[in-house]
């Protein structure tokens, strides 16, 4: 072998190396470039998921706002009806008891309510029956009927009786403005299909 064939093999040898150095070298160099990628895809992966995360969050707070709004205007609307049935139920309620001043049948619960009163006393106890003012023309009939004297009350009662005890500082209270109003103290509309 020559020096020139030598050289020639030595070349040769030299490239071959070089070659597949830098092989290797662009191999390790692409496996460091796919790493790299897969770490950028993976951590735009993770800052897209706590993007979508935030986003999600953020939507549901606004709905939940929203709702609430939505909410509260249906309670004040709920409110405001329910208020306004309420009240004419009432109104409808003391145009029945106007009305029920005026039959036989209110004489008859003035003397039951009398006489319950009546069991409530002692024998010898001073009593004080009262009926509403507009009730005066009925004060004769009522006490025929129960055997105790009636008066009249100063304060409109809208109807009824009152049992004053003044020994034992008691008042069996049947007056219709006060039974109206623990009525009306009491009730509430309970809502639903029943009560469309």
């Amino acid at each position: 072998m020559t020096n020139e064939e030598k050289l020639e093999s030595f070349y040769e040898k030299s490239i071959d190396s070089a070659n597949k150095q830098a092989q290797e070298k662009i191999k390790e160099h692409q496996a460091a470039l796919d790493q790299m990628f897969e770490e950028h895809k993976q951590r735009k992966n993770r800052l897209e998921k706590i993007e979508l995360a935030d986003e999600e969050e953020k939507l549901k707070r606004e709905n939940n706002i929203e709702l609430s709004r939505e909410q509260l205007g249906i309670r004040r609307n709920l409110s405001v009806r329910s208020d306004a049935l309420k009240k004419e139920l009432f109104e409808e309620v003391v145009q029945n008891l106007m009305e029920f001043k005026k039959t036989p049948a209110y004489i008859d619960y003035i003397c039951q309510k009398v006489k319950e009163a009546q069991k409530m006393v002692a024998d010898g106890e001073e009593v004080h029956y009262l009926l509403d003012s507009s009730d005066q023309g009925l004060a004769e009939t009522i006490s025929r009927k129960t055997g105790v004297p009636m008066e009249t009350s100063k304060e409109n009662m809208m109807g009824g009786v009152r049992a004053k005890i003044p020994g034992r500082n008691l008042l069996f209270d049947f007056a219709f403005s006060v039974l109206l109003q623990e009525e009306k103290d009491r009730f509430t509309f309970e809502g639903g299909y029943e009560h469309v």
